[in-house]
């Protein structure tokens, strides 16, 4: 019952302060005033009123002014709305002060101009410039007369200046500087909690970009130090459709530009979704899909970099730190990444899909729009990197792309047991793109390396090669058959299934007992190739072999755009009688090579 009573006569000076306090709030055109002017000592631009104020004490007191108008210094729209709405203070109120705790903003539209001179029309004036010119020292005369505070409201010291509740609803923000054009934020629902201008400002709501709800969540600790361009803590989470990033750390200010520094998650359902939101357009494709990248962060317009970071792309998962610059004809990327596992097999796949999609590859045109978009260092490397059927471990390799250049140094790697090393360089000049190629491979496992890379399964042995080819051509096709160069090859201590030389050494036909055991094969001790790329072809000019009681030689061409392969020679059958020559041939496709012995030339018959 005492309990009852006590809040029984709160209520009763409340209602009496209420009553008491009225006629001052009802005289609307003094509080309409102190409103405005309230407003222009915070953002020291001039505060302009169209109607009339509106008065309402229930369900709390406030103040609704129509027609709002906030001019910037060169007189031109910077803040505009349909209706301001004050919440006063009760507890000001009650001791007759007008003392607005919260603002709705209805249907704003915020205006942010950069001049070709660099100079915004948001520069930090009145009370909370105030308040900043205080913490830096003295400051220059104010570049714009703002109306001061009317003597008989309460003033407080620019070190405690009240701000309260900003609530943004169906708000617009467009922002135009020489660089960029126009840029428009629209359906801006926030609500922008800063009590004072020592306590720390949190923001929550959605705003709509490019035609993407984004909800924002972010809080700062210290507003005024980043306004007076230095550092605070703060945080923010960006949730749209095509990207959400999580942010903590310090964010400053540098001339007109933010700065972060701090921990960050980016992360998207659709990498190519998500940069063409961002303004770089994508072609549809089936790569480029889910992404994230989380570690320590630093942006400083132009440059964005990441440290410590894990990241993962199309399923393939890695960490590294890399550095993006924007700032000039072209984005830089430089960085180190390093990978477990590593399968590139989508990319290839999708690259050959563009080269096929209107055709024949042969007569596609060249078109590596990365290379005239994108300047780049990249360090690589991958415990597993898989190519379609082929597995490369161990690979450590650099790709530098500067001005349509492109140069891969393939530094280390292992290739089915083998050694592989080499260089790929490329310019693409207009259409026209040259290329070479520069590798060396020693000790290679033929048996698995041909079954997953040409699909030949019939090879067993250790292979040693070297390659090296140049061309160059505007579409596929030409540049193919515009390939020179040497290629040597050595396989030593194998077999080749299929052939049953042992057995025809022995036999009365030869050439039918080589055949007929399919499952049989031939071993040899080395076969050695030497061929040249010219002309659209592969020429074998010497292919030589032996092995246990034989030899043989070679020679063909292959087609590089047909794949196809022809060609003729001799083995020699070798033993306690006359040596045996077994003619044959040898054809087909690349993947499906057909070896036919020939009928032996009866003897010539002496006259």
């Amino acid at each position: 019952m005492k309990r009852f009573a006590i809040i029984a006569v709160v209520l009763i000076v409340v209602i009496a302060g209420v009553v008491i306090a009225v006629p001052s709030l009802v005289a609307s055109n003094l509080t309409r005033e102190r409103i405005t002017e309230q407003i222009a000592a915070w953002i020291g631009r001039p505060v302009r009123v169209e109607g009339e104020p509106v008065i309402r004490l229930f369900p709390q007191p406030s103040i609704t002014l129509e027609g709002v108008r906030i001019l910037d210094a060169s007189n031109r729209p910077f803040i505009t709305m349909e209706r301001l709405t004050g919440t006063v203070r009760l507890l000001p109120l009650l001791i007759g002060r007008v003392e607005v705790g919260a603002f709705d903003l209805e249907s704003p539209t915020i205006a942010l101009r950069v001049d070709a001179a660099g100079r915004s029309n948001w520069a930090p004036l009145g009370a909370v410039g105030d308040r900043v010119a205080a913490a830096e020292g003295p400051a220059p005369a104010p570049a714009l007369p703002y109306a001061p505070p009317n003597p008989q409201t309460l003033v407080l010291p620019v070190d405690e200046v009240r701000l309260g509740q900003f609530n943004i609803r169906d708000g617009t923000i467009t922002y135009e500087a020489p660089d960029v054009g126009m840029a428009e934020i629209t359906d801006v629902d926030l609500e922008i909690a800063w009590p004072s201008t020592s306590d720390a400002a949190t923001a929550r709501g959605s705003l709509v970009w490019r035609g993407e709800r984004v909800e924002v969540r972010a809080s700062l600790a210290e507003p005024l130090e980043l306004i007076a361009g230095r550092v605070s803590q703060g945080r923010f989470t960006l949730a749209a459709a095509p990207v959400s990033i999580r942010f903590d750390g310090e964010v400053g200010r540098r001339d007109l530009d933010f700065t972060f520094a701090g921990s960050a998650d980016v992360t998207t359902a659709s990498f190519r979704d998500m940069l063409s939101w961002v303004g770089q357009p994508m072609a549809p494709g089936a790569t480029l899909g889910p992404a994230r990248v989380a570690g320590a962060v630093n942006w400083a317009w132009p440059v964005l970099s990441f440290s410590g970071a894990t990241m993962m792309l199309d399923g393939n998962e890695g960490s590294g730190a890399f550095t993006a610059d924007f700032g000039g004809v072209r984005p830089r990327l430089e960085g180190t990444l390093a990978f477990d596992a590593l399968n590139v097999t989508p990319y290839t796949s999708a690259f050959q899909a563009d080269v096929q999609a209107n055709g024949v590859w042969s007569g596609a045109p060249i078109d590596l729009p990365v290379l005239a978009a994108i300047d780049s260092d990249i360090r690589l490397s991958a415990a597993t990197l898989t190519i379609g059927r082929t597995r490369i471990d161990g690979a450590a390799a650099s790709a530098v792309v500067t001005n349509g250049r492109v140069s891969i140094n393939l530094g280390e790697a292992r290739l089915y047991g083998g050694r592989l090393s080499g260089t790929i360089t490329a310019i693409l000049d207009g259409p026209v793109l040259t290329a070479a190629a520069d590798f060396a491979l020693d000790d290679m496992n033929a048996a698995p390396a041909l079954t997953a890379m040409v699909g030949l399964d019939s090879v067993a042995g250790t292979i040693d090669a070297s390659l090296v080819v140049r061309g160059s051509g505007s579409n596929w096709g030409d540049l193919v058959a515009a390939l020179e160069g040497p290629l040597t090859l050595t396989l030593v201590d194998g077999s080749v299934r299929g052939i049953d030389l042992a057995a025809a050494a022995r036999a009365v036909d030869p050439a039918r007992a080589a055949l007929e055991n399919s499952e049989a094969a031939t071993a040899f001790t080395r076969i050695a190739v030497a061929a040249t790329f010219g002309d659209g072809r592969v020429t074998m000019d010497s292919i030589t072999g032996e092995g246990a009681g034989y030899h043989f030689d070679y020679s063909g061409w292959g087609s590089l755009l047909r794949q196809e392969i022809a060609g003729s020679g001799t083995i020699w059958l070798t033993g306690p009688d006359e040596p045996v020559a077994l003619p044959f041939a040898f054809g087909g496709s690349w993947q499906d090579p057909e070896v036919t012995l020939l009928p032996i030339p009866a003897p010539a018959i002496e006259p």
